[in-house]
């Protein structure tokens, strides 16, 4: 996770493809991602929740929150990240944005961490 966002930050969009589950990739990839890269400025990453990635694990889960500028505003990117790990390498698969609405302070979080929602992505 930590490494695609510097991808983003360093505006490496190879290297957005190449970690990019092959499975995820559309004809036209290289060049979306060339001009995602081209737009933002990326601010900060918060890491929220991760599970499963650990060694012997197949499969692991991050939850984080990014703030990015794009176009003179600045925004914030949330999302529980799915990642699989092929022949020693980890893809991203996809990921899940927070529901609307959110949920309410004291309900479990929407990106399966476990925690409360004011103890996670809840928090300002």
């Amino acid at each position: 996770m930590r490494s695609r966002y510097s991808a983003y930050a360093l505006r490496l969009p190879r290297y957005l493809l190449d970690t990019l589950h092959p499975s995820k990739r559309s004809p036209h990839e290289l060049t979306q991602l060339e001009q995602a890269v081209a737009r933002g400025h990326w601010l900060g990453l918060r890491i929220i929740s991760c599970r499963g990635g650990q060694v012997g694990d197949s499969s692991g889960y991050v939850a984080f929150r990014a703030q990015f500028e794009d176009s003179g505003t600045q925004s914030t990117l949330e999302e529980n990240s799915r990642f699989v790990q092929e022949q020693d390498r980890w893809y991203y698969i996809d990921g899940v944005f927070p529901p609307h609405p959110l949920p309410a302070r004291n309900e479990p979080c929407w990106c399966d961490s476990g925690k409360k929602f004011k103890k996670c992505h809840g928090l300002g």
